[in-house]
C-alpha cells in the first residue's frame, strides 16, 4: 500500500498524489483508509488530487470513495520547489 498526500503547512494546500493497493489486498476498505486518514491529517487544509484518468479499477474506487477534491492538482509554490507533483509531461497540462 502506498499513499502520498504532501500538506503544506505555510499555504494550507494538500494534495493526494498516490493512492496504491496491490491487487491481492483490494476491496477490503485498505484505500479507504488511507484516503480517510489523508484527510483526517489535513482537515483544515485545501485538498486537490491528481486526475483520475480513465482506468476502470481506479475510477470505481474513487466513486465508492469520493473524491476529496479538484482532480487537478493545485500545488503552492512551496510543494512546486519542492516537486510533490510528479514531473512526468503527462501531469504538466494540469497545472
Amino acid at each position: 500500500m502506498r499513499c502520498g498526500y504532501p500538506l503544506c503547512p505555510v499555504d494550507r494546500r494538500a494534495i493526494l498524489v498516490h493512492v496504491e493497493v496491490e491487487e491481492k489486498h483490494r476491496r477490503r476498505g485498505a484505500g479507504r483508509v488511507l484516503v480517510n486518514a489523508a484527510v483526517k491529517r489535513g482537515a483544515e487544509f485545501g485538498w486537490s488530487m491528481l486526475p483520475i484518468g480513465r482506468d476502470p479499477v481506479v475510477v470505481a474506487f474513487w466513486a465508492r470513495v469520493g473524491a476529496v477534491g479538484p482532480a487537478s492538482p493545485h500545488p503552492c509554490t512551496h510543494q512546486g520547489e519542492a516537486k510533490v507533483v510528479p514531473a512526468e509531461s503527462r501531469w504538466t497540462k494540469w497545472w
